[in-house]
């Protein structure tokens, strides 16, 4: 009996590991968050209604409410370097700062209308927004200027896929190509005419996948010259980013819908302990990337976010002892470099975190009395071990 309830407790500690892959974070604010970021490794930087930013200096591990000396909601933030970034908002809302958000000061945008989406790359800007705003700047987003529109529709996204070609999705199905810059525009219209929130550049440079309204997704090249669509949700699909360095793309929308995807064909669900409307993702790394939404809701993933159940996952094998511990725990096995070790206990609550370097470490606690998972990971490669403490 005994050997059975530890084999439940196990198989449920395992669960609850990979459920706790996006772990909640705390924001300190119950406003939607819309948009976020990395200037860099350690500083990120989300924005939302009536004018929130947040920022944080440890990788997304806790966050700081900023002043921002607007009260417009606030679409979208882009980071030139480390230093330098924009956000942009409605009725026209352009902020910048040059001390990786720390502060935050206005730039004249010449528009009333609300702005959702901004990129710049090789000192050119782009800015999209409502009835077809589209703004330009040639010098790294000091100024900017209003093109002609071409569409009256919402332009919710915008991206450079090189220094010359970029891409905008908007509602109606549209979707919008440039050669130069930014400087002319040619049209495309999905068949579907529904809205497209976002895309990304995924599988490769040359192709484009798009989600929007009712789980909509699109799959078309950069050319626009086939386009296909399908329907991979049931839910309001707001965001998409391709995982740095990684075969996987994923997808967030309402009521906290999480997928992802190694191919662009078939989706996986991840399910976290929200209901709330995810926004936008981020990721600054093949492992770390945040997701934020509705009610100041942030999720953060150390471990590339993909549920480790549906992928193929090499198992690292270690040797812990003794066990049952008391107050410590050694651990040695053939560790990677960077190899992160985590311990839960039966709630699934994280309790200790911490790096592997080399091929053994001594882990010192003070743990109650119970049983924990301690669990291993590192790139593709996973192993877990339940002990107990006396």
């Amino acid at each position: 009996m005994k050997n059975k309830i530890a084999l439940l407790l196990c198989l449920t500690l395992y669960s609850l590991c990979l459920n706790a892959q996006w772990n909640k974070i705390i924001s300190g604010t119950t406003k939607n968050i819309n948009a976020v970021t990395f200037s860099n490794s350690n500083t990120v930087v989300a924005v939302g209604d009536s004018g929130l930013i947040l920022r944080s200096s440890n990788a997304g591990n806790s966050f700081t409410i900023v002043s921002s000396t607007t009260m417009k909601h606030l679409n979208d933030v882009f980071f030139l370097d480390a230093n330098n970034g924009l956000a942009v908002g409605d009725g026209g809302t352009i902020l910048k700062t040059i001390n990786a958000g720390i502060s935050w000061s206005a730039i004249t945008s010449n528009t009333s209308n609300d702005l959702m989406s901004i990129d710049i790359k090789n000192n050119i800007g782009l800015i999209t927004g409502s009835n077809g705003t589209i703004l330009k700047s040639v010098n790294n987003g000091a100024a900017w200027a209003a093109l002609t529109p071409f569409t009256i529709y919402l332009l919710n996204k915008v991206r450079f896929v090189t220094n010359d070609v970029a891409v905008i999705s908007g509602n109606n199905g549209l979707l919008l190509k440039s050669t130069d810059a930014g400087y002319h525009w040619t049209t495309e219209n999905s068949s579907a005419n529904k809205n497209i929130n976002d895309f990304a550049i995924y599988p490769n440079a040359a192709d484009i996948l798009a989600v929007g309204i009712n789980g909509l997704q699109i799959s078309t090249d950069t050319s626009f010259s086939t386009i296909s669509e399908s329907t991979i949700s049931a839910q309001w699909l707001n965001a998409t980013q391709a995982v740095p360095n990684t075969d996987t793309c994923f997808v967030v929308g309402k009521n906290a819908t999480i997928l992802f995807t190694a191919n662009g064909n078939s989706w996986n669900t991840i399910t976290v302990n929200s209901t709330e409307d995810f926004n936008d993702s981020y990721f600054v790394s093949n492992t770390v990337g945040i997701i934020v939404g509705s009610k100041g809701n942030i999720f953060k993933t150390t471990t590339g976010g993909a549920s480790l159940s549906t992928k193929e996952i090499e198992k690292i094998n270690f040797n812990l002892y003794p066990n049952p511990s008391i107050s410590f725990l050694n651990i040695t096995g053939d560790f990677e470099e960077n190899t992160q070790l985590k311990i839960y206990n039966t709630s699934g609550q994280l309790l200790i975190e911490q790096i592997i370097k080399g091929n053994s470490v001594l882990i010192n606690h003070d743990l109650p009395s119970g049983m924990y998972l301690l669990q291993m990971s590192s790139n593709e490669r996973m192993g877990s071990a339940v002990f107990v403490v006396k």
